[in-house]
């Protein structure tokens, strides 16, 4: 079983550990998108799309469990 480091905060065991990413939707994360417009200086500003991707490819690295979640009508 790996364990994820998050500099100093201690280790999380991936058994039981997941990762939610929320609304990850092309109406927000893509230019010209219907609401891209509305977060994209916060984004770019946080560097959002850069940070989940490195999130998200350690998680996937280190075997966690990777949740997708799509608000819908």
């Amino acid at each position: 079983m790996a364990a994820i480091d998050h500099q100093g905060v201690g280790f999380m065991s991936n058994a039981s550990t997941a990762v939610v990413f929320i609304e990850f939707q092309n109406d927000f994360t893509s230019p010209g998108g219907v609401l891209h417009e509305a977060v994209s200086d916060s984004n770019n500003a946080n560097s959002t799309l850069e940070n989940a991707a490195k999130l998200l490819a350690a998680a996937r690295e280190s075997g966690a469990t990777i949740i997708h979640y799509p608000f819908t009508d």
